[in-house]
């Protein structure tokens, strides 16, 4: 059973992460249904996080998921 955020190949050949089915108020993602994102984060995680956004709701999947130790940037740069 494949779960979220494994490594799955695609039709064309290539790599992604597998997708949620859901979003966390239970509407249907897909194509046409959600938007895929990347959330930099200065926290422990050492990145950032890909995001699916549903377009119905607004509701964000993050993977990894978001820790206590994560700490998300609202915008490309990030002032120390």
């Amino acid at each position: 059973m494949v779960s979220l955020g494994q490594l799955v190949p695609c039709t064309e050949g290539g790599w992604m992460l597998y997708p949620p089915q859901r979003c966390p108020h239970g509407h249907s993602l897909g194509p046409g249904k959600m938007l895929v994102g990347y959330q930099p984060c200065a926290g422990q995680c050492r990145g950032g996080h890909t995001t699916w956004r549903c377009l119905q709701c607004d509701a964000r999947v993050f993977w990894p998921g978001v820790g206590a130790g994560c700490r998300l940037l609202d915008a490309a740069a990030f002032k120390r």
